[in-house]
Parts: structure tokens; sequence; C-alpha cells
């Protein structure tokens, strides 16, 4: 997230943000990467995000349902009734809550045991680097061109990529002729 500062260089230490800082970032790079992937079309791969997405509710679900229902027990009323029948839950039925709640905390973290490639987090004291200057050193070298990281914009970026795919693939056909 340190990259999103204005001044920041990839040189620098990463930057400490606070929870509410870092939610803002969040946001801001879920915006960066969803207009990143609607650069490349279909040749990113949108499941990912699809269980991720899917994931997050699930997860979002056992926190807000559970909250309603502990509040419920202890200050039960008309309102939290109905709010928790939005959520498909009978508050009245207090097992029925509880089994559904089991139930779905046991697909969430199915799920995310099977796809636990887009929730590993780095050991503590590794740290996880995406060095952008491999991915140039490869583009410059694949297509014989020199690229500023500073002044290439995202849109050129992708083009580029998009370009050296398309180039490779004609590659691998005439070798294969």
């Amino acid at each position: 997230m340190s990259f999103l500062i204005r001044d920041h260089d990839i040189d620098d230490d990463s930057i400490t943000f606070t929870e509410e800082e870092m939610n803002e970032l969040s946001q801001v790079w879920f915006d960066i990467t969803c207009e990143y992937n609607e650069l490349f079309g279909e040749k990113v791969n949108g499941n990912n995000y699809l269980i991720v997405a899917q994931i997050s509710q699930m997860a979002q679900e056992l926190e807000i349902v559970g909250s309603m229902l502990a509040l419920y027990q202890l200050r039960p009323t008309e309102r939290l009734k109905k709010a928790l029948w939005e959520w498909k839950y009978k508050a009245d039925d207090p097992d029925a809550c509880e089994k559904k709640l089991k139930a779905l905390k046991f697909k969430m973290d199915f799920n995310t045991s099977k796809h636990k490639e887009l929730f590993n987090e780095p050991e503590e004291g590794e740290k996880k680097e995406y060095k952008i200057y491999d991915d140039v050193v490869r583009m410059e070298n694949s297509m014989g061109i020199t690229i500023d990281v500073h002044k290439t914009v995202l849109e050129k970026w992708a083009s580029l990529i998009m370009k050296n795919d398309e180039m490779m693939k004609s590659a691998r056909k005439n070798a294969k002729k």
C-alpha cells in the first residue's frame, strides 16, 4: 500500500498505516485492480476475484449476523428480528441460526483452504515482494524497447503486455511450422 502514497519510491521503506488508512487504501487498490483487469479484458482470471469476493461476503455475514443474534439474545426487538429475517435467519429459532452459521463457517473455511494460494500471507519476517524491474527487463528484452517505469501509464503498460503476448504466440506458431 506504500506505493499508493505520492512521492513514495520503490527503494523507500514501507510505511506503517492506521487501520482507517489501510481501509481507505485497500479501496483505492481494489479500484485500481478493477481498472487494470478491464484493460486486459478476458486475459485476467476474474474467477479468483469472484472467489475472494464470495469468501469475504461469507465472513461479513458471519460477523454481522453473529453480532445481531448476540444482541437479539440480550435485547430482543422486532426491528432486530426483521433485520435477521432479511438475512434469512429466524431469530426465534436460535438452534437453527447457530446451525446455519456453523455451516456457513465450514463452507467459508473449506473454500479458503481450497484456494489458499489466494490468501497466503508471508511468514513472520518474510517479505513478499513484487519486483517490477524484473518484469520491465523481461519486456524490454522481449520487445527490444526501453521502458521508463516512472513515466509509463498503466494503460500503456497493459498494451505492452498484450502486444508482447501476441508476439510470443506468433513466434511459437512460427517455431512449430
